[in-house]
């Protein structure tokens, strides 16, 4: 099953493979050095070995994770604005039980952008979180309950951009 992505979230996706890769490109290479220098640590553990082994496996799992999404990975291009929460769109919401109001764009599984709930920064949330399936393809005004959360929360859509 595809994973939908908007374009700029698949790019940067991309960005980060070549990140990580180059990361795990060096930790070999530190390998390699640490592993040359064993000889002065004889009888010892070779500390900077481990921690470039340590960090070479961590590069290689990222870069499964990565490649997983990539591999099933496919852009998304939002649809025009009718007014309802959609892939892709930044919607606001009212939490009834507490008061609280904040800002969440429905993305991507993955994105190199974390918000704080404002108006110039939302939250971001997978389309396929429970909070974008309760949200999703309803309107401005719409009350909807979030199961997911312990207790149940209320929440009234207020805008959708």
């Amino acid at each position: 099953m595809p994973l939908l992505f908007l374009s700029e979230d698949l790019t940067a996706l991309r960005a980060r493979r070549e990140d990580v890769s180059r990361r795990h490109r060096e930790a070999g290479a530190a390998c390699g050095e640490a592993s040359e220098q064993g000889e002065s640590f004889a009888g010892h553990d070779n500390a900077p070995f481990e921690m470039a082994m340590q960090e070479k496996m961590l590069m290689a799992n990222r870069l499964r994770e990565i490649d997983a999404l990539l591999s099933q990975a496919q852009v998304y291009e939002p649809k025009p604005n009718d007014g309802s929460v959609q892939f892709g769109r930044t919607v606001q919401v009212e939490d009834l039980g507490h008061g609280d109001v904040s800002w969440y764009t429905i993305g991507s599984p993955w994105s190199d952008r974390e918000g704080d709930g404002s108006e110039q920064s939302p939250f971001r949330t997978s389309y396929q979180s429970p909070i974008a399936r309760v949200l999703m393809g309803k309107k401005p005004l719409s009350v909807v309950e979030l199961q997911a959360a312990k207790p149940a929360r209320k929440l009234k859509i207020i805008e959708v951009r």
